[in-house]
């Protein structure tokens, strides 16, 4: 089955499956806006379906739900590194066909120039046209294999997005990410001197949110104006965001961090800190979390 959708009071979606026991993948907007409303989920066969749970990632407009009732087929993932530039794609259709596109670029933005947060994934795969279908859809290459799924327009969120969640998922019933609780500026936007400061983040306040929150395990060594520089062996740069990093460490793993502290470099060995989100048991509708 490649793909569900989800109704509730003109919202329409879809999802893709991701386990053969009734996990779907989909984007909170596809949902019910109100927690005490049950979304109705419509599989490929026009068979109307019960949700049992909703999780949500804390750090995307990903949501995971569950179908208990289905059996279905599950798509290849294709992760985006190795994806080349100019590759074709298909987005399939209501209708059962497939709409043609082209892999545009593997880092894209929706807004550039803004202070950003370790607490939001912001990168996305751009597709060369924007795609009449609704959110959720399903992005596969030639063999079958999805590579992410959309958000609206041309951007697609990568599958890399959503199996780094998949984890505590299915570990705990909902999605926990690592976080660092920076904000920051990056540096190839804002014309930092490379001289001072060539690679990385800049550590920034975005109006009254500090630039390290009281609870990022930064706080003690770095402030406002600081640099973050690589996490382990990986600079950080607009291919390899801050969020999308931190994912792929085990959650709340100690990781080597180098930084610039005024004009100096240092090293840091950190504990990355952790944030979970909201999940819905929506049989009996009480928040779980």
């Amino acid at each position: 089955v490649l793909a569900r959708r989800f109704q509730d009071q003109g919202r329409i979606g879809r999802g893709v499956a991701l386990t053969s026991d009734g996990w779907v993948v989909t984007v909170r907007s596809a949902l019910p806006a109100r927690a005490a409303t049950r979304p109705v989920v419509v599989t490929s066969d026009r068979k109307i379906r019960r949700v049992d749970r909703i999780a949500f990632d804390p750090i995307s407009d990903l949501a995971f739900v569950h179908v208990p009732t289905i059996a279905a087929s599950v798509l290849p993932l294709r992760p985006r590194d190795g994806l080349p530039i100019g590759t074709a794609l298909f987005v399939p259709t209501a209708d059962g066909g497939l709409v043609p596109v082209t892999l545009r670029t593997l880092a894209a933005r929706s807004q550039t120039g803004v202070i950003r947060s370790s607490y939001h994934l912001v990168s996305a795969i751009a597709l060369d046209a924007r795609i009449d279908v609704p959110v959720g859809t399903p992005v596969v290459d030639a063999e079958g294999a999805m590579v992410g799924i959309t958000l609206g327009g041309e951007l697609v969120l990568p599958v890399d997005a959503i199996t780094s969640a998949l984890p505590s998922l299915f570990a705990d019933g909902e999605v926990t990410r690592n976080v660092l609780g920076i904000s920051f500026r990056d540096t190839s936007e804002f014309g930092y001197d490379p001289q001072r400061v060539a690679e990385g983040v800049v550590l920034s306040r975005d109006g009254r949110t500090p630039a390290v929150a009281a609870s990022s395990p930064l706080r003690n060594h770095l402030v406002e104006g600081d640099a973050l520089l690589a996490i382990g062996d990986d600079p950080l740069t607009a291919r390899r965001t801050l969020p999308e990093l931190l994912q792929e460490y085990p959650l709340g793993a100690t990781v080597p961090i180098r930084a610039r502290h005024g004009d100096r470099d240092i090293a840091l060995s950190i504990t990355l800190g952790t944030r979970s989100g909201e999940a819905l048991m929506t049989s009996t509708s009480p928040k779980l979390r």
